[in-house]
C-alpha cells in the first residue's frame, strides 16, 4: 500500500471505477495503491489519520552534527500510537 488511512470518527466511502462503494467507519483502517482512481466522500466531522508512504529524506542542515542520523517513526509505530489513542477515547 502507498497510502494508509485510520478512521478516527465518522464515515468515509471510497468508490473505485467499475466497483461497488466501500464504506469505512470509526476504527477501520484501509490502504490505497498509488495511482488507484477513487472517488472519496466523507461525512461532515469525519476525523482520520492519513499516511502517505514513500522514500523518506532526512532534513538537511548547513552543518550536520557528528554521528547524527535521521529518525523517522515507523508505520507500525504510527498505527500503534493511533490505536492506543482510539482505545483511550
Amino acid at each position: 500500500m502507498d497510502e494508509v488511512c485510520v478512521v478516527l470518527a465518522g464515515k468515509i466511502t471510497l468508490t473505485e471505477t467499475g466497483k461497488d462503494p466501500e464504506v469505512f467507519t470509526t476504527g477501520d483502517v484501509f490502504g490505497i495503491k498509488r495511482g488507484t482512481p477513487v472517488n472519496w466522500t466523507q461525512e461532515p466531522g469525519t476525523r482520520k489519520i492519513f499516511v502517505i508512504l514513500g522514500k523518506l529524506r532526512p532534513v538537511t542542515r548547513s552543518r550536520p552534527k557528528k554521528n547524527d542520523s535521521p529518525r523517522f517513526p515507523t508505520l507500525s509505530a504510527l498505527v500503534d500510537t493511533t490505536m492506543r489513542t482510539l482505545m483511550a477515547s
